[in-house]
């Protein structure tokens, strides 16, 4: 594929040929979706976050075309990782976990949530990735919490969803904390060291980055 998907908010999805990059050109742009916050891209299927939820296209030989569609109350950023898509809910303090084994009809399998959510101030979820470890395989969202509330120096949250869709095998394995730089991470990358090592690399409120092994 030779085209890049740019999520423009309430400008919509714009959809660009970079073919020939010194001739890259706006190819459609739909703004019937919704306001759209994240997009994401997996064989013929784009998928897209949107402030009513997920929204899936298809894509044909004239243009994306509507596919299927859910309702997810707060969805900001997305991870999707073959038949699972991941959904970060800012506002709501919750991830999402997606079957989107059939694009047409995508469903929530699974919902993790803080504990006591309405003693939580400010955004709550922010960003969200997955990684594999030991044949296992994890989410890692990033949170915000303000201080006068509880967790305020809590970055992330990493579960494992290795034995999906049970939901009753889900298992919240870590909380990230960072004390002395409270307010937690905002984004956050996943790197797999030549090692063989996962390391996770969080923006934080400090002059710096965190690096977690």
């Amino acid at each position: 594929d030779t085209h890049v998907y740019v999520a423009a908010g309430t400008d919509g999805l714009h959809v660009v040929d970079v073919n020939n990059p010194g001739s890259i050109s706006l190819e459609q742009t739909i703004l019937d979706e919704g306001s759209i916050q994240d997009v994401a891209v997996q064989d013929r299927f784009v998928f897209l976050s949107t402030t009513s939820g997920l929204r899936v296209l298809q894509r044909l030989a004239d243009g994306l075309h509507p596919f299927g569609a859910i309702d997810v109350a707060g969805a900001t950023v997305l991870e999707v990782l073959g038949d699972r898509a991941f959904m970060a809910l800012t506002g709501t303090n919750e991830l999402a976990v997606l079957d989107i084994s059939d694009p047409s009809k995508p469903k929530v399998i699974y919902k993790w949530r803080i504990e006591d959510q309405d003693l939580h101030l400010r955004n709550g979820g922010m960003d969200v990735k997955h990684f594999k470890w030991n044949g296992r395989y994890y989410f890692v969202q990033s949170l915000q919490f303000g201080q006068g509330g509880p967790d305020s120096d809590m970055g992330a949250v990493i579960v494992d969803v290795t034995d999906l869709p049970d939901p009753t095998k889900v298992k919240e394995v870590a909380r990230l904390r960072e004390p002395d730089s409270p307010g937690g991470f905002h984004n956050i990358f996943v790197y797999k060291h030549s090692s063989g090592r996962v390391l996770l690399i969080a923006t934080i409120g400090a002059p710096y980055a965190a690096v977690y092994d």
